[in-house]
């Protein structure tokens, strides 16, 4: 049985995760538009599909908490945390190179890239 000690950046990362993801989600569902201005991103008159995003940014920060308390049996978890943030990088990045959105795209799905990648040296590290 591994210890702790193994896991123990794989689980920081987790909790590094959370935070950021809580950071983002709560203030995009409870001010979206003020938000929304700070990342110079105009909301639609309709703020449901914007705080929709908030809300799943708190489900992703929950999963990495649960993925954080116990490491060691929610390695699946974490896979589906370094797919999210590979999917987030590819997904943001594409918006703001394609898709004309603010260039604050390119720095969202950077931070989403160095997510994965820390995510994933820490995964193989464990073992």
């Amino acid at each position: 049985m591994k210890t702790e000690r193994q896991y123990l950046w794989l689980s920081r990362s987790m909790l590094w995760g959370s935070v950021y993801d809580l950071l983002f989600g709560l203030p995009i569902l409870l001010f979206p538009v003020q938000v929304g201005g700070l990342l110079n991103i105009a909301c639609p008159v309709n703020l449901f599909y914007v705080r929709f995003c908030g809300l799943f940014l708190l489900i992703l920060a929950a999963g990495y908490l649960i993925a954080w308390r116990d490491i060691q049996h929610n390695l699946g978890i974490v896979r589906l945390m370094m797919l999210s943030r590979t999917l987030g990088f590819f997904f943001m990045g594409g918006f703001a190179l394609i898709g004309g959105m603010e260039s604050i795209f390119y720095l969202l799905a950077g931070a989403d890239l160095l997510f994965a990648l820390l995510h994933l040296v820490f995964f193989v590290r464990r073992v």
